[in-house]
């Protein structure tokens, strides 16, 4: 499940806020070298947002295990 959420996170913040102008789609070649700097700075965006919901879910087994912090859907 957190897999899922992180996944789904992280498209929606791709489609919404990461998109980049690419200019006019005219069957023209993409010159990928222009966007050497965006391609790192997205991936790390993605890694990050796949993990996060596996590290909060994780995070929250500390002291009391039983404690449902994040939802009653979740199991512990």
């Amino acid at each position: 499940m957190s897999l899922v959420l992180g996944v789904t996170s992280a498209a929606w913040v791709q489609a919404n806020f990461l998109n980049i102008d690419y200019g006019q789609f005219t069957g023209m070649a993409i010159q990928w070298q222009d966007f050497t700097k965006t391609a790192p700075v997205n991936t790390a965006i993605w890694v990050v947002l796949i993990m996060l919901p596996a590290v909060v879910r994780f995070a929250g087994r500390g002291a009391d295990s039983g404690a449902y912090w994040l939802g009653p859907s979740l199991p512990p």
